[in-house]
């Protein structure tokens, strides 16, 4: 059922944390920041795997910071304090996932756009575009009831391309009012979350600042968070 994207070697890039392909929360990103996604690199972390040379996936601190946030924010939403489990059963894709760049690049807004029904000359683009709109619904359909994206994503799934109805909406929910960050001296509030229906699925959508944002720290979750925080180590 779940048509997730592949690498040109076939390997699965993206997908199910475990085995048991549970979706309790499905985490959806913009794009890979490689020039070629090769393997499913997010699951690699999470099965603590090493890489050809010995070297533990969770040695790499960026990799870390994204498992120990999106661990955190598992166990926060799925109400499991310092439970490091409750990601397992979550699913994690991107938009655009064969590719990508540090930043939103040509290919994810060719995706972004076609999604939306504006033309796009780009038949990957538009292809990925069809792929991920029946990969969400799938997940919908077998019951999945929180998604966590990042905000462009977030107005996506609010927008006529999913035929959305919001039922309640709040920003700087519960108390993640006190994550925020700065930008040029200029204090933002980071978070907004709704309960919608999207094609006809009720879910509850939440907003979160990507962890690779620098201003986006682990401390502030940390401080926003403490009955939930999740701090696994890194390792040789």
């Amino acid at each position: 059922m779940f048509d997730f994207a592949k690498a040109d070697n076939g390997t699965v890039i993206e997908g199910f944390l475990n085995d048991n392909q549970e979706a309790k929360i499905l985490f959806i990103l913009r794009e890979p920041d490689c020039p070629d996604q090769q393997e499913f690199w997010f699951r690699k972390i999470h099965d603590d795997k090493r890489d050809a040379n010995g070297k533990s996936y969770r040695g790499n601190k960026r990799n870390l910071k994204y498992y120990n946030t999106f661990a955190t924010l598992a166990a926060y939403i799925l109400k499991r304090p310092h439970d490091a489990n409750a990601i397992s059963g979550c699913t994690y894709i991107n938009l655009f996932a064969a590719s990508g760049k540090n930043y939103a690049s040509d290919m994810y807004q060719n995706t972004y756009n076609a999604i939306t029904g504006v033309k796009c000359d780009s038949e990957v683009a538009q292809k990925r575009a069809e792929q991920f709109k029946v990969l969400l619904n799938d997940f919908l359909e077998t019951g999945t009831k929180h998604i966590v994206t990042v905000n462009d994503i977030f107005n996506l799934l609010l927008g006529d391309s999913f035929k959305s109805e919001n039922i309640d909406y709040e920003y700087n929910a519960d108390n993640l009012l006190t994550l925020s960050y700065q930008r040029k001296g200029i204090h933002y509030k980071t978070f907004r979350k709704c309960k919608c229906k999207i094609n006809g699925h009720e879910v509850t959508l939440h907003e979160f600042w990507h962890p690779a944002y620098t201003t986006f720290t682990l401390k502030s979750l940390k401080e926003a968070l403490p009955d939930y925080y999740i701090d696994t180590q890194p390792h040789d």
